[in-house]
């Protein structure tokens, strides 16, 4: 019994924190959100259309100016739907897995 205790202890694949593939995934998206739409806004569209035209298609909309609040809010909730997506994947991933040293 006591060797079986130091041999859980030992493991090092214990699963996935949670709270850190929250806040790594959050943190990732927020900042790609906030290059992407800094990208838009300092070429005034024209590397959205582009990328448009590199996939066959045409822009559908309109470019409005930069909002500073429509900014934050879209950085917040790309960051917060980053970290639910990494919290649960985190999730499912430690119950799918069930830890190495189970087996």
């Amino acid at each position: 019994m006591k060797n079986a205790k130091a041999k859980k202890e030992s493991c090092c694949c214990s699963g996935i924190s949670v709270k850190k593939a929250a806040c790594t995934l959050g943190l990732l998206l927020a900042i790609l959100h906030a290059i992407c739409v800094g990208a838009v806004v300092a070429t005034n569209g024209e590397l959205m259309a582009k990328w448009f035209v590199l996939h066959f298609t045409v822009v559908p909309f309109t470019i409005l100016s930069f909002d500073p609040v429509n900014f934050v809010i879209g950085t917040v909730v790309a960051g917060l739907t980053g970290a639910f997506i990494g919290g649960l994947f985190a999730l499912l991933w430690n119950a799918c897995k069930g830890g190495c040293c189970h087996e």
